[in-house]
C-alpha cells in the first residue's frame, strides 16, 4: 500500500491530484450546466424513425420473420459471449500488467479520465451537448491526473537517487553494511578490531 508523504512536494502534488480528479469526475457526472456545443457527426441513434402508412405482411412472411428474430437473438448473444471474453480477458491481462510495472496508482488514477472520453463520443455519436459541467470536470480530472503522475515521478526519481548513493557506499572499501534509519545514510566501519559507526 502507498504511504502518503505530506511532507515533500511529491506527496502533496500526488494528494492535490488525487481530490482534483475525484471532485472533477463528481462535477463531470452531476452538474450539468449551460449547453456550450456539441461536435456532433449527425449520427444520432438515439432517433426513432416513425412511418406513418400501414404495412402489409405477405402471406409466408410470418415464418421469415420468427427465422430471422431466432437468427437475430442468436447472433446478439454470441456478440455479447465474444465481448466478454475478449474485453474482459483482454483488458484484465492488460491491467495486471500495468499494475506489475507501474503499480496501483497507475492503473486508478487513469480511471476518471474514461468520463472524459464517454462525454466527447457522447457529444459525437448520440448528439449531446458539452456543458459548462462536463467541460469544468474533464479539465480538472486531466489537470489532477498530471499533478498526480508528475509526484509520482518525481518520488520515482527521489528512489532511484537514493539508491544510487546506497550503491555507491555499498561498494566503497570502507563500509561492511550499510544501516538507513530515516533515509540518512550511516555504514558499519571496521577498524582492527573495534567497530565504528561513520556517517556518510
Amino acid at each position: 500500500m502507498e504511504k502518503p508523504n505530506l511532507g515533500t512536494p511529491a506527496g502533496k502534488a500526488k494528494l492535490i491530484g488525487t481530490l482534483s480528479g475525484i471532485g472533477g469526475a463528481m462535477i463531470l457526472t452531476l452538474y450539468k450546466g449551460k449547453r456550450l456545443f456539441n461536435f456532433s457527426m449527425h449520427i444520432d441513434l438515439l432517433q426513432q424513425y416513425v412511418t406513418s402508412t400501414p404495412h402489409k405482411s405477405p402471406a409466408g412472411s410470418h415464418v421469415w420473420g420468427i427465422m430471422l428474430a431466432l437468427g437475430t437473438s442468436l447472433s446478439f448473444s454470441l456478440w455479447y459471449i465474444t465481448q466478454g471474453i475478449l474485453a474482459s480477458g483482454v483488458c484484465f491481462v492488460l491491467l495486471a500488467w500495468c499494475v506489475r510495472m507501474k503499480g496501483p496508482l497507475y492503473v486508478s488514477a487513469f480511471n476518471p479520465l474514461l468520463l472524459v472520453l464517454v462525454a466527447f463520443i457522447a457529444s459525437l455519436v448520440l448528439d449531446e451537448y458539452i456543458t459548462v459541467g462536463s467541460l469544468t470536470g474533464a479539465a480538472l480530472i486531466v489537470c489532477g491526473l498530471y499533478m498526480l503522475l508528475w509526484g509520482k515521478s518525481k518520488e520515482a526519481r527521489q528512489v532511484d537517487n537514493n539508491m544510487n548513493e546506497i550503491v555507491s557506499v555499498k561498494d566503497s572499501d570502507k563500509c561492511d553494511s550499510i544501516h538507513i534509519p530515516n533515509s540518512s545514510l550511516t555504514c558499519i566501519q571496521k577498524d582492527h578490531d573495534k567497530n565504528t559507526l561513520g556517517e556518510v
